[in-house]
C-alpha cells in the first residue's frame, strides 16, 4: 500500500475519547501524520495539551447528540469504551459502549465527515455469550445502519499496557501477563490474531486506514491491525 498524503493536506480530524488508552495514542498519530491541520479533542475534561493544532471541547457525552461544531470535519475517531466493572451495571456499559458510540455515529453525518473510525473488540457479536461481545456486537450493527459515506470498525484483542493504565483493571492484568508469557509460543497461525496489541499500533492502523478509502465498510479484526500498524511505521510522505 503506498501512501497518497502529498496531494491529501490541510485536513480536519475529530477525537472522541482522547484521554483513554487508545485515544491519547490517537492524538500524537494524527499529529505526526502531517495530515491535519487542525484536530478536535472531545473528552469530558480538559486534557491540557500544549498543541496549537489541536482545539479541545469539554463535552458531557450524555447530551452529545445536541453538540455540534461549527465547520465540518474530514475524518472522526471514537475511541470511547468502558468496562462493566468501572459502569457499575449493564444498563450504564450499555450506554457507553453503544448508546455514546452511536451518537459519534450521528456527530460524524451532522459534520459531513468523509470517515468514521471506531474501536470495536475482537469476537464482537450480538450473539456472543458475553455481555462485553454482545454490546460491542450491537454496537457495530447500529452503526452499519447509519448508512455513513465511509465507516471503519477496528477489532483489537486485549490491549497491552494495562499495568500502566490509571484505571487499573485487574482481570486485564492478569490477562495481560499471562499472553505476554504464552503469546510467542502459542499464538500462531489461526491463533494469531489473539495476540495482544499495543494502544499505539492500534492508533497507527486507524489513522493509516483512513489513507487510501477503497470500501464504505471495513473491518479489521487484530491480525490486521498488526499489519497495518507495521505499514505505519513508515514515513507518511
Amino acid at each position: 500500500m503506498e501512501s497518497r498524503l502529498v496531494h491529501d493536506r490541510g485536513r480536519t480530524a475529530l477525537v472522541v475519547g482522547g484521554s483513554g488508552a487508545i485515544g491519547s495514542e490517537l492524538l500524537k498519530e494524527l499529529l505526526a501524520s502531517g495530515r491535519y491541520d487542525r484536530i478536535h479533542s472531545v473528552g469530558r475534561r480538559l486534557l491540557k495539551l500544549n498543541c496549537d493544532q489541536i482545539v479541545e471541547h469539554v463535552v458531557d457525552f450524555e447530551r452529545l447528540a445536541g453538540w455540534s461544531l461549527e465547520e465540518s470535519v474530514d475524518d472522526v475517531f471514537c475511541a470511547i469504551g468502558t468496562t462493566l466493572q468501572a459502569a457499575g451495571s449493564a444498563e450504564a456499559f450499555r450506554r457507553v459502549d453503544c448508546d455514546i458510540v452511536l451518537q459519534v455515529g450521528a456527530l460524524a453525518k451532522r459534520l459531513n465527515a468523509r470517515t468514521l473510525s471506531v474501536v470495536s473488540s475482537l469476537g464482537a457479536d450480538v450473539s456472543a455469550g458475553s455481555l462485553y461481545l454482545q454490546t460491542k456486537g450491537a454496537m457495530e450493527g447500529a452503526l452499519i445502519a447509519l448508512k455513513l459515506p465511509v465507516l471503519h470498525i477496528f477489532r483489537p484483542s486485549l490491549l497491552a499496557g494495562s499495568l500502566n493504565r490509571a484505571d487499573f483493571r485487574l482481570k486485564e492484568v492478569l490477562a495481560n501477563g499471562l499472553l505476554a508469557v504464552l503469546g510467542p509460543l502459542v499464538l500462531h497461525g489461526r491463533l494469531r490474531q489473539y495476540r495482544r496489541v499495543a494502544p499505539a499500533a492500534v492508533a497507527r492502523a486507524m489513522v493509516w486506514a483512513v489513507v487510501d478509502v477503497k470500501r464504505s465498510l471495513s473491518l479489521y479484526e487484530n491480525d490486521v491491525i498488526f499489519d497495518l500498524s507495521g505499514l505505519a511505521s513508515r514515513p507518511l510522505v
